[in-house]
């Protein structure tokens, strides 16, 4: 903790250096001319915001907003229409097919859900809800945010910001490949209030409900929805519930209070007892697991002077998971395969504090820096036939971080170069930094860049301390990577181009031993790629987006499991006046899985959606879909764990 303050001061004291001459200028122009030179400088500043503010604009790459033409990140955002002109319940169907993101499911909706980034394991990517880290640090699994993603309900989400690459720089440990922003929607606007209603196969119904809008300096929006479905496999029923809220109060033009609240709660019968052997499938009448999910936190963002804003952020997550399944006798006469019965309690507590200043040094300079302090607490009771397995621990983490932005050469050359310091009170202190370069040949519509950066995994409190599995001696993994590509604009921005070639190395992965029946860090691992995509707007009322990834890679000396070698989506989409018709492709090649043996590869498929949509008037909006057109049959994750075939879905969304 001393020497995270001691840095942070460090850092303080840097930036004040650097600041000084912008003070003693200030106070140079108090009156007369200087008056009148502030007056033209705030006129030109006003109008260089309202041009920004007409160029995309994300946050999570630099923890700032910046046009993405600045960044050096891959980055893809998902925005709330597009949630939801595609049908996603949660916010795993949401994130399929965006590029270097490969997820699949075990099962169907509600069943584990797994996602690989770059190469990198499910645990090594950062899942944020508005800024601030989720993760589930009692779950009896290999990932934080086990099963997050799946739960998540999207009905009030204004968009998804992905970042590819490490960014453990800004957002400390899981930040390996990269990190998943769930940004919730912020109230604007005149009031208005929605309802939608959906139904369709496997006994589907989805509703939902809203209201939005912002008076004075009041902002507010409420969204409250319920999904249930029965699932593919017999007794696979699953169901989730969600209420979320979001305030905010503008008291000036450089002061406000945000505040950001969701609960969900799901169930989710599992429906099955597998063999690890053959993987053969075995229907489980009881097999529930349930879990409640509370996110909030508060932001206070105020404007110091006109070089200097900062935020305080408050953040609370609490996660509970339960597992019940009985003993339902004899599941298969023929392999006499009986069920396995066991129970499981966990709650994952986190409570969070950070304090964010933003720099700004001139037009060309922001610097950025802070401190985050976490405390996560984990306990979970575990009973099996083999016995009860208990554990109650805590730890905690105290960061300080300093982020350097520079733009250069009329604003064509962006350098970014980055630190953090986490103290982690288990293992100790790890550093990790990350440098980006971005430049624009404007003429041209052309845009290079390349990444270089550090990024760690803390072992979660599973893994540290539970009685059976637990080693409080691991260490965190690592990894180094690096990635370099361009953007290119053609005919007049009609048609975008990205391509981008990744690069990871990872040390120090913690496995699982059956021996010994405990974690370890043993394995490195190594993967690469390409990832290839390219927007089409070449009518007003037509366009399309092709995406391709090559990921290739070893771990423990074979090829990488549950990544496919090659993967792709298409989505082409027609608006003639109040219609609008969608066509997706969504192709997985031939991937590994459990114990990276041939005989458990798995074969590619290909998926073709439709959607329709017709705008009957500004109230009304009537919608449809169907989803694998042609009945492929085929399983996502592991042998006989088959997906959804055919199915067809319908609604209505009434807005007033």
């Amino acid at each position: 903790m001393k020497k995270i303050f001691r840095v942070f001061m460090m850092l303080i004291v840097f930036v004040s250096f650097l600041t000084m001459p912008l003070l003693c200028l200030a106070g140079e122009n108090t009156t007369g001319h200087g008056v009148k030179t502030e007056r033209k400088k705030e006129e030109v500043k006003e109008k260089e915001k309202e041009t920004t503010q007409l160029k995309e604009v994300v946050v999570t790459a630099t923890r700032t907003e910046t046009p993405i033409e600045q960044i050096s990140n891959s980055v893809t955002v998902i925005t709330g229409e597009e949630i939801e002109k595609k049908g996603c319940a949660t916010v795993y169907d949401a994130l399929k097919g965006v590029p270097g993101l490969y997820m699949d499911q075990w099962g169907g909706p509600g069943n584990y859900s797994y996602a690989r980034m770059r190469g990198g394991q499910d645990r090594h990517i950062k899942l944020l809800v508005n800024g601030m880290s989720v993760s589930d640090q009692g779950a009896q699994s290999t990932t934080h945010h086990f099963d997050l993603l799946n739960f998540l309900s999207t009905g009030d989400i204004e968009r998804i910001e992905i970042v590819r690459g490490p960014e453990s720089a800004l957002y400390g440990s899981d930040a390996i490949s990269g990190v998943i922003n769930i940004i919730t929607k912020k109230g604007k606007g005149e009031p208005e209030s929605f309802v939608r209603s959906e139904v369709g196969s496997m006994d589907t119904s989805r509703i939902s409900a809203g209201h939005n809008g912002a008076t004075g300096g009041f902002s507010y929006n409420f969204t409250v929805s319920q999904d249930k479905t029965d699932g593919v496999l017999a007794n696979s029923e699953f169901e989730n519930k969600m209420a979320s809220t979001r305030l905010g109060y503008r008291f000036n033009p450089d002061t406000e209070l945000d505040l950001a609240i969701q609960y969900t709660d799901s169930h989710v019968n599992q429906a099955c007892e597998y063999k690890t052997s053959t993987f053969k499938l075995y229907d489980d009448p009881r097999d529930y697991r349930d879990g409640q999910l509370l996110f909030q936190n508060i932001v206070f963002r105020q404007k110091l002077a006109s070089f200097w804003e900062h935020r305080i952020t408050l953040g609370y997550d609490k996660i509970k998971k339960q597992r019940d399944d009985p003993d339902d006798g004899v599941l298969d006469a023929n392999d006499n395969y009986n069920d396995i019965w066991r129970s499981f309690d966990s709650t994952s507590t986190t409570k969070k504090a950070a304090w964010q200043n933003i720099f700004f040094l001139g037009q060309i300079d922001t610097i950025t820096a802070g401190v985050d302090y976490e405390d996560v607490d984990a306990e979970s009771d575990s009973l099996t036939a083999s016995g009860r397995k208990i554990f109650n621990e805590s730890v905690q983490t105290t960061s300080a971080y300093l982020q350097n932005q520079l733009l250069l050469l009329d604003e064509a050359l962006s350098l970014t170069i980055g630190a953090r310091i986490d103290d982690h009170s288990v293992f100790g202190d790890q550093t990790t930094y990350k440098m980006g370069v971005a430049y624009l040949l404007k003429q041209w519509g052309t845009k290079c860049k390349a990444n270089y950066g550090t990024g760690f995994l803390a072992p979660s409190l599973f893994k540290l301390y539970d009685q059976v599995y637990g080693n409080p001696d691991l260490q965190p993994e690592e990894s180094r990577s690096w990635d370099v590509g361009f953007e290119q604009q053609l005919f007049g921005e009609k048609v975008v181009l990205e391509v981008t070639y990744f690069d990871n190395n990872f040390k120090n992965l913690i496995v699982y031993d059956s021996a010994t029946k405990s974690y370890f860090n043993s394995e490195n691992a190594e993967s690469h790629g390409i990832e290839l995509g390219m927007r089409f707007n070449i009518l007003d009322d037509l366009s399309a987006s092709v995406v391709y990834t090559y990921t290739r890679g070893k771990e423990n000396e074979k090829d990488l499991a549950y990544v496919p070698e090659n993967s792709g989506n298409l989505d082409i989409t027609y608006s003639p006046g109040p219609f609008e018709f969608g066509v997706g492709l969504y192709y997985v090649g031939d991937r590994l899985t459990s114990g990276q043996k041939e005989e458990n590869r798995m074969d590619s498929y290909t998926l073709v959606n439709l959607s329709a949509s017709y705008q009957v008037n500004r109230f009304i909006n009537l919608f449809g879909r169907v989803e694998n057109l042609f009945d492929k049959q085929y399983a996502p994750a592991l042998p006989s764990w088959y997906a959804p075939g055919i199915s067809g879905y319908a609604g209505v969304k009434v807005t007033f």
